[in-house]
């Protein structure tokens, strides 16, 4: 069985009683469906023996102790037919539900372990629609393919049963038709598939544009383009409207030539069957291969043959639902099959010891290819209690180089060690509990003010949170809002400024303690005299922790201890301000080109 199937059997297992029930109702159901006909023809039947006695011997009547028991027989299969056919839909429900409910729960487990580097190569609507779009699509294909696939596959069974019951000869005949309605069905469906499986990357892209322009929707008004980003979202959609054209067309092509090949077969099947009325014995080569058939027996025959082709019709008519949710449980499998962020598998837990924050880069090389380095040769001894600030040109690796420290990448070779220990011994969600940070660009989540700043301390109180809110200068805008600290903030964060959305990321920072302090342009978003108010807490905030700036505004970096150049991935000065200012290399250029 294909991987990715036994992965959604995996997920349907746990309910596996309320899919049995479903199965069992559905069987009950399509075995009461298939029933009728066969009554029916008895009925007729026995009208027809009645009304030739009656008109050869001028003697009995109309048995209609007989028919009223087939009535009645009908009126109670019926009757069952409902109820089990509600209980298969009302559990398979259920069922369904709770398989989908899981499958996006461990979709959502799998997101939170990935590692940075997936995020970073693919766009966030296009991640969203696997979510979304894609478990929607499986949730629909099980509701209503799987009893309608199942039911039909069954009541064919069924009507078959009963069909050699009547007719075994006509039936085999009969039965010549569905190989070929397989062989069909699987030539065109292997066609299909790839395009089915495109359509769904197609509309990943399209999510992925949508909520990417939508999000930028500002800084395309005021560049004025509009236009270009309509013309931009038409090709992708005229991407999608090909690729939905080519998938539908072929899988729908399906059902008209199935029809087609059925009800030739039909025809001359009724012609061959027409002999019977005859009442006489069809032989072949002197052999009775039929007997003479009543003519509510015909009756019933011709019925299943009729009612054959609309099981096959359910069918065809599922394709493209199945294949869709063939390719979006594909896309799914590709999200769970991800390798998850590595961690060390025997790690050192130092969580009851003091971390002072030495720290000591030794030949650490990297590279986001490893074929193509980015850094290489990086040597640092970082005291504990230094304030280290990283500068250089955009693209110099200064963050990166941050990313390194906080394991969102693993260096190719070489070390990091806190305290002398190396970082790849610690576990990841260790060794990040041990930085507070602050980056460039803040980031709010939909919840109150008081709620955004205990992200940082789940279980901090509400005085740790003042005073943290206090400590980054944050407390006194916060108690004009409406609401003070129970203020939500809304999906854009757009009910608080820029700078106000820094000031609270800075809070929650503080309020977890960390033992290393990073502030990655921190103050970017804010006027001077708040940068200057910042400064303070800033400083007061670092002290006794070892802490990294990095800056543009080289004038709020001044004091630090350490400071770090960078270009091209390569740390290419360091030392105070004074060292490298007397050194007249780039940082003397950097730093008097910002006051010329």
């Amino acid at each position: 069985m294909n991987k990715k199937y036994k992965e959604l059997l995996s997920f349907m297992k746990p309910y596996k009683f309320k899919y049995f029930i479903a199965i069992f109702s559905s069987m009950v159901c399509n075995i009461c469906r298939a029933i009728p006909p066969f009554l029916i023809g008895l009925t007729i039947s026995e009208l027809a023996r009645n009304i030739a006695q009656r008109v050869n011997t001028n003697t009995g009547g109309i048995n209609f102790d007989y028919i009223y028991k087939i009535i009645l027989l009908i009126v109670i299969v019926g009757i069952i037919d409902s109820i089990a056919d509600f209980i298969a839909n009302y559990i398979l429900s259920q069922a369904v539900q709770d398989t989908t409910l899981d499958l996006r729960k461990e979709i959502y487990t799998k997101l939170n372990k990935l590692p940075v580097s997936y995020y970073d190569s693919r766009q966030q609507g296009e991640i969203l629609s696997r979510v979304t779009t894609d478990v929607t699509v499986i949730s629909e294909a099980l509701q209503q393919s799987l009893l309608n696939v199942l039911g039909s596959t069954l009541y064919m069974i069924f009507s078959i049963g009963f069909m050699f019951h009547l007719a075994p000869f006509f039936t085999i005949i009969a039965l010549i038709i569905i190989p070929i309605c397989v062989i069909v069905f699987k030539k065109i469906t292997k066609k299909s598939t790839p395009y089915f499986t495109e359509l769904q990357n197609s509309l990943g892209d399209l999510n992925g544009y949508a909520q990417e322009y939508y999000s930028g929707h500002m800084v395309i008004q005021l560049f004025g383009q509009e236009e270009e980003s309509i013309k931009n979202f038409s090709k992708v959609n005229e991407n999608l409207n090909k690729k939905g054209f080519y998938a539908n067309f072929l899988s729908s092509s399906i059902n008209p030539i199935l029809s087609g090949v059925i009800h030739l077969s039909y025809i001359a099947l009724f012609l061959l069957l027409a002999l019977t009325v005859l009442n006489k014995p069809l032989t072949i080569l002197g052999f009775m291969v039929v007997a003479p058939m009543a003519i509510g027996e015909i009756h019933a025959f011709v019925q299943y043959i009729w009612q054959l082709a609309g099981p096959i019709g359910n069918i065809t008519q599922l394709t493209n639902l199945l294949q869709t949710a063939i390719a979006s449980l594909g896309r799914v499998c590709e999200v769970l099959y991800e390798e998850n962020e590595s961690d060390v598998l025997e790690s050192i837990d130092i969580s009851n010891e003091v971390v002072n924050g030495d720290i000591d880069f030794k030949n650490v090389r990297f590279g986001y290819n490893k074929d193509e380095p980015l850094m290489e040769n990086i040597n640092i001894d970082i005291k504990a209690g230094d304030t280290v600030a990283i500068v250089g040109p955009t693209g110099a690796g200064k963050t990166t180089l941050i990313n390194l420290l906080m394991r969102f990448y693993d260096i190719d070779s070489g070390s990091i060690k806190i305290d002398g220990v190396d970082i790849n011994r610690l576990s990841k969600r260790q060794s990040r509990s041990l930085f507070g940070v602050v980056s460039q660009s803040p980031w709010l989540y939909s919840a109150s003010i008081e709620d955004n700043i205990k992200f940082g301390k789940l279980d901090a109180n509400f005085e740790e949170v003042i005073q943290a809110a206090t400590l980054a200068r944050a407390d006194h805008f916060i108690r004009t809002l409406p609401e003070g600290y129970r203020t939500i903030i809304n999906e854009e964060s757009t009910n608080v400024s820029q700078g106000e959305k820094q000031l609270i990321t800075i809070a929650r920072a503080l309020i977890a303690d960390p033992s290393i302090l990073i502030l990655d342009e921190a103050t970017s978003s804010v006027d001077t005299r708040l940068e200057q108010l910042l400064q303070k807490a800033m400083e007061e905030a670092m002290k006794g922790r070892t802490s990294f700036i990095i800056a543009h505004r080289l004038s709020t970096i001044r004091n630090a201890d350490l400071i770090l150049v960078m270009n091209h991935g390569s740390i290419v000065e360091q030392g105070n301000h004074d060292e490298l200012i007397q050194q007249g290399g780039i940082y003397k250029e950097l730093y008097q080109s910002q006051f010329q």
